[in-house]
């Protein structure tokens, strides 16, 4: 089955499960919420499966206070906290949308998107430090600002070895004409749905 876990916003703000079995509809978990309202407005759940400790690890947001908060799962049913990240870094807007990427040798990257006090707005930042499955400790207290304007909402798209193959081959067909020189020749909106990231201007354009 797909498993999704999704922020459902109101008055208090929690977090759901709902699953399918065809791919196409949902059903809503009967013992939600799974996470009940931490603070106002707490939002944006993202789950990846942590090997090394063999359970779930959800990061989600709490906006205001400018922090991300990680939980841990066996089941993606019952959720136990783990540790918290921040305010550090760009504070001047809330904090929303964070991703939590491991990388090979050990290193592992928050990103973290910020509604203000960015280069022409709304952005991101990320942080480069270590996870060990409790904990995200940062290399450096202030977190790199993403320069592009509006970049936002953006997360990685994991893939097994077969899916990976396939995308990889779609985003170079579409690439081809950018390599061959004809700018003109690529489909920036299709490109951009392909690749899950629009291409924005840099604030100095």
């Amino acid at each position: 089955p797909l498993v999704l876990l999704y922020t459902a916003a109101g008055n208090p703000t929690v977090q759901g499960v709902a699953y399918s079995t065809d791919d196409r509809t949902f059903t809503k978990y009967a013992g939600n919420p799974v996470l009940k309202q931490i603070t106002g407005g707490n939002r944006d759940p993202k789950v990846m499966w942590h090997a090394a400790t063999g359970r779930w690890i959800m990061t989600i947001a709490w906006p205001l206070e400018r922090k991300v908060r990680f939980y841990a799962s066996p089941d993606l049913k019952a959720w136990t906290h783990l540790s918290d990240f921040g305010p550090t870094g760009s504070v001047a807007g809330i904090w929303e949308c964070p991703d939590l990427i491991e990388f090979p040798g050990g290193r592992w990257l928050l990103k973290v998107d910020t509604f203000a006090g960015h280069p022409g707005g709304t952005g991101a930042q990320v942080f480069i430090g270590r996870f060990d499955g409790q904990r995200f400790v940062a290399d450096q207290a202030d977190g790199t600002l993403d320069r592009l304007i509006d970049r936002y909402h953006g997360h990685a798209l994991r893939l097994d070895v077969a899916e990976a193959s396939e995308f990889r081959e779609a985003i170079e067909a579409r690439l081809e004409p950018l390599e061959q020189g004809d700018r003109q020749g690529a489909d920036e909106a299709d490109l951009a749905g392909l690749a899950c990231q629009g291409r924005r201007r840099t604030h100095e354009e």
